[in-house]
């Protein structure tokens, strides 16, 4: 109940109080009084505390207890009069904000990337803009909506990336290839395994294609039923034997390989190859410290960019044989040697046989040995021939009287390069001649052909020798006066 309704609620009372008040007034004052002055001046004071702080009931006795029905009587008007009035109150007494915040009805949804990490783009009814709100705050515009987004909905971390498998064709146990094989992905021979190839079997490599071989490969052909290991297309890769691995190529045809650069490459390997042919390839031979046969074969119409056509070093005990085979023609680097064989080791016993073959090159030395201990082993009935050198031969330990390494019965020829020396042109040509041997040690290479029936070409030592030189520490005495039979013709 609001003020105005108190204060017409106390006038009521007041006004029936009074008129109540006149009434018995009325009645009393027909009494007589002896002192009229004194009776008016009790009911006055009577009367107000009645106005102040009296209850109703001291004054009135039973009859003021009727006064609280008095707003039970009001009328329905005057009711809703009275409900108007305290809304009007309700709403007048509500106070008004110095601001108003904007609450929207609908909350924008931000949509979850669908790549982890990558956040989405705000969309057009996301209600960021570069407006200013009504509550005084700057939204951040839609260029810094990721950046916003970020100390929120941090980017879920990513594992490690797992490099895709590259797929291989897996040996394993024993397999056999025979008819037509087209090779796609690159072959494992996983260690344990033996792959065979049956005589008269093509395989066709795909472009850049290798064989890694563990295990063990068996290629058995022969001259009238050949494997072949090719490409129809651009070259395959080449064959990488590693540790452990062992390799037999009986009766093979590689070619069209080598687009690694290396056609075959072994180390702590075997490998073994009779009655095969290696001919236009990109790729030479590299061994490293592996067992290595070339019998009965030939490497020559290759393209090889640098190094060796077969490059060997050991720095263990090994073997090295180069047996009835050919090594060249092949386009090589400048000086690059046809066979370089290097032993690394000071303890090293390296097995070197060299025999019945023809080396050639179209510069450097056909054949060149490196060694940090003795060497040991034959080279006989050999042709080396053209290039700059026929034998170079380099140790470090000084052996005396001359090094164990056994060399008969090779014919030294046609080394006469386009540089010159002291010594006169060779007889019959005009180019100048140049070494057939050379060493840096004594060695005993008594018993060959040099190019002509009066021997090597020295003024101080062979007065009448008019062909290949001989290094100052090579012996070249007694040699042959007719070309062996056991050399190879060119």
């Amino acid at each position: 109940m609001n003020d105005t309704n108190i204060e017409r609620f106390l006038i009521g009372g007041v006004v029936l109080t009074f008129v109540a008040a006149l009434a018995w007034y009325s009645m009393t004052s027909q009494r007589p009084s002896t002192d009229d002055s004194v009776q008016i001046a009790d009911r006055v004071v009577t009367v107000t505390p009645l106005l102040q702080d009296a209850d109703a009931t001291d004054v009135l006795g039973a009859e003021p207890t009727a006064l609280p029905q008095a707003t039970a009587t009001l009328t329905d008007d005057e009711v809703a009069i009275i409900n108007e009035q305290i809304d009007e109150d309700i709403v007048e007494a509500t106070p008004t904000p110095d601001v108003i915040l904007t609450i929207p009805t609908e909350i924008p949804i931000i949509e979850e990337p669908t790549t982890i990490g990558d956040l989405a783009e705000p969309t057009a009814d996301s209600g960021m803009t570069d407006e200013t709100t009504d509550n005084g705050t700057e939204n951040l515009d839609d260029d810094l909506y990721q950046e916003f987004l970020e100390p929120t909905m941090p980017p879920e971390p990513t594992a490690t990336p797992t490099a895709t498998p590259v797929p291989v064709e897996l040996i394993r146990g024993e397999v056999r290839w025979s008819g037509e094989k087209r090779v796609v992905y690159d072959v494992v021979v996983e260690t344990g395994a033996t792959m065979i190839i049956e005589p008269n079997t093509t395989v066709f490599m795909a472009p850049g294609t290798s064989f890694y071989i563990d295990g063990n490969v068996r290629a058995l052909g022969s001259a009238a039923a050949p494997v072949r290991i090719t490409s129809d297309g651009q070259a395959w890769g080449g064959m990488f034997v590693r540790n452990g691995g062992d390799v037999m190529l009986l009766g093979a045809v590689i070619s069209r390989g080598g687009g690694t650069t290396t056609l075959i490459a072994a180390e702590r390997a075997s490998v073994v190859m009779r009655d095969t042919q290696i001919n236009n390839n990109l790729g030479h031979i590299q061994l490293r410290d592996s067992a290595f046969t070339f019998e009965n074969s030939t490497m020559r119409d290759n393209q090889l960019p640098y190094g060796a056509a077969i490059d060997a070093t050991f720095s263990y005990n090994s073997a090295f044989r180069v047996v009835n085979s050919r090594v060249g023609p092949n386009t090589q680097a400048d000086g690059a040697p046809a066979v370089a064989v290097k032993s690394t080791g000071s303890a090293t016993q390296l097995t070197l046989e060299v025999s019945g073959s023809l080396l050639t090159n179209q510069s450097g030395s056909n054949l060149q040995l490196e060694s940090a201990a003795d060497l040991s082993g034959s080279i006989q009935c050999n042709a080396f021939v053209a290039g700059d050198v026929g034998v170079s031969i380099r140790t470090n330990t000084t052996q005396l009287p001359a090094i164990s390494l056994f060399v008969r019965n090779n014919a030294f020829e046609q080394h006469r390069g386009v540089r010159t020396n002291q010594y006169e042109p060779h007889q019959g040509n005009t180019w100048r001649t140049l070494y057939g041997m050379t060493s840096n040690v004594a060695v005993n290479g008594q018993g060959n052909w040099w190019d002509h029936a009066k021997g090597p070409y020295d003024p101080k030592r062979y007065t009448t020798g008019r062909g290949e030189l001989a290094g100052v520490n090579v012996d070249a005495g007694n040699w042959l006066t007719t070309r062996p039979v056991c050399a190879p013709q060119p």
